[in-house]
């Protein structure tokens, strides 16, 4: 309630370092401009290959570190795959992984070596800027299960690209994506697994949130960001 109307970032520096709420302002990031739908076929077909990515895929990208959860997404995806076997959407569905190691990545790569569905999991390792934009466009759907965000790019830049979205109701993630993704409890691994059963399964609600996520990533832009941060200096 309370995080979500005043933005975390103004809630934080109010309950860590005793700062007058008159003396913030909270300004958001944009997202880059490069992060939108792509029709270009010849160079989907490239990343595809350069990755080695298969069909029909759900994607995390970001940082590989605990903070992230990627191994509750892992066993949320072993769910989905033992819950729904035989059906379409999930047969031939994979778990691309994307990014550099951070810190304490070790149990996540075990985790994933260790699953029962080890060999429906792709690491990608780093991506270049450059290649994001395809990459998202490649995606079935985007899954951000994080439990702590400074501001949280990647669900912007993927609902830019067109990509239906998953995002855990922790930190800023709910203030960067509104009402334009499926919110969850970042801990309930069951309520993750059905989240990314209906929107694979209900195409009403994935155009849906695809038309919502392209026009909520509009709103953080980098032009704005400069206006409101010189409207700051202005007033000091």
């Amino acid at each position: 309630g309370e995080s979500r109307d005043r933005g975390q970032a103004m809630v934080d520096l109010i309950e860590l370092y005793g700062v007058s709420e008159d003396k913030i302002a909270v300004i958001y990031e944009g997202a880059d401009e490069v992060f939108q739908p792509v029709k270009d076929a010849q160079m989907l077909r490239g990343l595809k290959e350069k990755f080695s990515l298969p069909e029909r895929f759900i994607l995390f990208a970001g940082t590989i570190e605990p903070r992230k959860n990627i191994i509750g997404l892992i066993k949320a995806f072993e769910l989905l795959k033992d819950n729904y076997p035989l059906s379409a959407f999930s047969g031939s569905l994979k778990l691309v992984i994307a990014g550099a190691s951070g810190w304490l990545y070790q149990d996540i790569f075990k985790a994933a070596k260790e699953s029962k569905r080890s060999r429906d999991i792709v690491f990608t390792g780093f991506v270049e800027e450059i290649d994001k934009p395809y990459l998202y466009n490649l995606a079935d759907l985007f899954v951000y299960p994080s439990v702590f965000e400074g501001f949280g790019f990647p669900p912007l830049e993927a609902m830019a690209c067109g990509l239906p979205t998953i995002v855990s109701a922790s930190a800023s993630l709910p203030e960067a994506v509104g009402q334009a993704a499926l919110m969850v409890n970042s801990s309930n691994i069951d309520e993750l697994a059905w989240a990314i059963k209906l929107i694979l399964t209900d195409h009403k609600l994935r155009k849906n949130l695809i038309e919502k996520g392209i026009n909520q990533a509009k709103k953080f832009s980098w032009s704005d960001s400069a206006r409101k941060t010189l409207e700051v200096i202005k007033n000091i």
